[in-house]
């Protein structure tokens, strides 16, 4: 059909009779974030320290700053092994935000040696293999005097990433210009391992200890400032870890800082400086220095005040002491062994640095042994069994609040509970760190928040072989353009858009993410006024069950809210007939609409693949819709692509018919007076079938879900394929 003609008929489709409505959400089944809410974990235990199981809300008491508060979850999550290993993750809908086993491993690449780094790496990646569970999260944190602390991948279920940060512990710069939210880096090559075949270094080898040896022997001030920025950075960790809901467990691989830095000298050392100076007239004791006689009371302080955050962010460090991998500590506990330091002097062992850190925030320690694999799965085990309780936040509670929790059953007691809690404040107001900390919550936990309204559609199309093109939709009501206008200070609104692709596993297989600012001040006096805003993107995709988790973000004030989609794809090289969509199409609003990139100059990680979008008939764009919403007498438009269809043998080519039904809530087909494709085309990047077509909705119809279903018939062949598209009818 010609360009004119191909007008006309979506012309005179348009001058039927349309009213707009925003449709209800389609059921998913996510459990919410539930921001009103302060949720925390918390173990019990009988007069025997086993776990007491079987608790409900009576049995809790909770008081919030001194005062009683009612309690309206208490959550039993039960994380021992099940008859299998891969036994399949938890439904996502089953877990509170809090409720998650968060695992945190820091590598201390300033305090340890260069074979203790690389030993901790071969005991945290035996630990991922041997302890983790397939549903916990794991993150990987690293520590250096150059970047301080980093977050080389926040919290996630994808192990692949979690290996690749483990091997090269990012220790060189690694490139993240493809993921605002940190998930998917490009890290150095040749980490793969502690050393090649021949025992030569790799890599991450060679930066580790050029980092580890930037922390030289000078003088004893310079050391004491290395510990006090350690532990300022420590503190900024827990600020970052107080944005993401639940127990943290940091597993904190490291020797541990001299403990003269704390405790100062011993008696035996401060007897030597006593007689050096009265061998020595002309040497008073200021030449020695208070800090190095009795350390640092700054370094206290700061450790003091790291230790408030973390516990404030209920997270536990785990201390692994590596010196016994690397054979460097003595196994002793006397004050006066000595080992070898990158302090360039036979000093006292880090002992104590190690047990302030534990026993402040409530965590343990494994000890310089050579079987440190066996104390984290002990670590491990005595984190599988716990209850999340949750009580309501009310306006008045300060962002800091202490928390006291009680059992009222006899013999059954709280071993281990955050007793003070530090909330988030406004966004704006949070670091980059902890904005992207919270991104990644909600991708990781597939958060659902009603802060912020959207809907999505994600729809798998042929691409290159067995390689789906998966068309992410996103509709955004003006509704919510307007108060999103409202809640910030101008009248705009700049909207970030995330999408992750996920295998069953939780590999994070592709991303696609975009921006946009809305002139809402300028749209009101425009032909968009009232419409929603629509943006559409592309990841690509091998067959198999996926998830992908869409997640918008107000940038100015920080609504935020997320919807997961499953999205099977098919076996393209199996699949024989098949139809791809049917996708909503929304005519009356062409203009207001957002690619995700231009397919004729894509991002530099989408070059080599298929990157020509569906939804384009000839040169006629199409505007996706996230969902088919209409009254009833309009008409409903969808798009689809066809293929898998044999050719006559006379004419080579296929030959089909279609046939269009709409059915209402029960099933039943529901008559129409016209139901009918309006145009049929190639693709142009797979050689498909593609068509627009349109239902005519009858006039009695009353508010419900119907469904659209098409039916393919090859002619040729003698198969058939059928699709469906739910429309929300808005009835009077």
């Amino acid at each position: 059909m010609a360009w004119r003609a191909r007008v006309t008929v979506l012309v005179l489709l348009a001058c039927l009779p349309k009213t707009v409505g925003w449709a209800q959400s389609l059921p998913r089944p996510q459990f919410r974030s539930n921001v009103e809410l302060i949720q925390f974990q918390v173990n019990v235990a009988d007069d025997e320290g086993l776990f007491v199981p079987g608790l409900v809300t009576q049995d809790f008491e909770v008081r919030v700053d001194g005062e009683p508060r009612e309690l309206v979850l208490a959550y039993e999550v039960n994380r021992a092994p099940r008859g299998t290993r891969d036994g399949g993750p938890l439904p996502y809908s089953s877990l509170p935000a809090a409720a998650w086993r968060q695992w945190v491993m820091l590598f201390d690449a300033a305090f340890n040696s260069p074979r203790g780094v690389l030993e901790a790496r071969k005991a945290a990646l035996a630990f991922l293999d041997e302890s983790v569970l397939p549903e916990d999260l794991v993150s990987v944190v690293t520590y250096n005097v150059v970047e301080g602390v980093r977050t080389i991948v926040p919290l996630t279920r994808d192990r692949v990433q979690i290996r690749t940060a483990i091997d090269g512990l990012g220790l060189t710069q690694a490139t993240r210009n493809i993921d605002r939210a940190g998930f998917i880096a490009d890290l150095m090559e040749g980490a793969a391992g502690a050393g090649d075949a021949s025992g030569g270094k790799t890599e991450a080898d060679v930066a580790i200890e050029e980092i580890i040896g930037m922390v030289k022997r000078s003088e004893f001030a310079q050391y004491t400032n290395f510990v006090a920025r350690y532990a300022s950075q420590l503190q900024q960790l827990g600020e970052l870890m107080q944005v993401i809901r639940g127990r943290k467990h940091v597993l904190f691989f490291t020797e541990g800082f001299e403990d003269r830095v704390l405790v100062g000298k011993s008696l035996d050392e401060l007897a030597a400086d006593s007689n050096r100076i009265q061998t020595n007239p002309g040497e008073g004791l200021a030449s020695i220095g208070s800090e190095e006689r009795f350390g640092s009371a700054d370094v206290r302080d700061a450790i003091d005040d790291a230790v408030g955050d973390l516990r404030e962010a209920d997270a536990l460090l785990h201390m692994i002491d590596v010196s016994g991998l690397a054979g460097g500590r003595d196994r002793g506990s006397d004050p006066g062994n000595f080992r070898p330091s990158l302090l360039g002097a036979r000093t006292r062992s880090g002992r104590n640095s190690l047990t302030i850190w534990a026993d402040g925030t409530g965590g343990s320690v494994v000890w310089n042994t050579n079987k440190i694999v066996s104390g984290l799965s002990d670590i491990e085990r005595a984190a599988r069994n716990y209850y999340v309780l949750a009580v309501p936040r009310r306006p008045e509670d300060p962002d800091s609040f202490d928390i006291d929790v009680s059992v009222r059953r006899d013999a059954a007691v709280v071993t281990s509970a955050a007793s003070r809690l530090t909330v988030p404040g406004k966004f704006e107001t949070m670091s980059p760190m902890q904005q992207q900390a919270q991104l990644a919550e909600f991708i990781s936990k597939g958060l659902v928040d009603s802060s912020l309204a959207f809907e999505t559609a994600v729809t798998p199309f042929a691409g290159e072989n067995d390689i789906s093109r998966v068309a992410v939709i996103v509709e955004v009501p003006w509704e919510q353009l307007e108060a999103l206008a409202g809640a910030g200070n101008d009248d705009t609104v700049e909207l970030e858009m995330f999408s992750y692709l996920l295998n069953s596993s939780g590999t994070m297989m592709d991303l696609a993410d975009g921006q946009v600012i809305l002139d809402l001040a300028r749209m009101r006096n425009s032909s968009s006024a009232g419409l929603p805003f629509h943006y559409y993107n592309l990841m690509w995709s091998g067959p198999g069950l996926n998830q992908v988790r869409t997640i918008i973000r107000d940038a100015e004030v920080g609504l935020i809210s997320a919807r997961t989609d499953d999205v099977p794809v098919p076996h393209r090289s199996r699949a024989g007939l098949f139809i791809d969509g049917p996708v909503a199409i929304d005519w009356q609003h062409p203009g207001l609409m957002l690619r995700g990139f231009d397919p004729d100059n894509p991002p530099e990680h989408k070059k080599d693949g298929p990157v020509a979008f569906p939804f384009a008939l000839g040169d006629f764009e199409l505007t996706p819709a996230a969902i088919a919403t209409a009254a009833p007498g309009d008409v409903v438009q969808f798009y689809s692509q066809m293929h898998g269809f044999a050719l006559n043998p006379s004419t080579l080519q296929p030959t089909w018919e279609v046939k269009i039904r709409l059915l209402d809530p029960t099933g039943n087909v529901v008559a129409v007076e016209r139901a009918r494709v309006i145009e049929q085309d190639r693709d142009p990047a797979t050689g498909a079938i593609q068509v627009l077509a349109g239902v005519e909705l009858p006039h009695t119809l009353t508010s419900s879900f119907h469904t659209i279903q098409m039916t393919v018939h090859d002619l040729v062949a003698g198969t058939r394929a059928t699709a469906e598209l739910p429309v929300w009818v808005q009835g009077q």
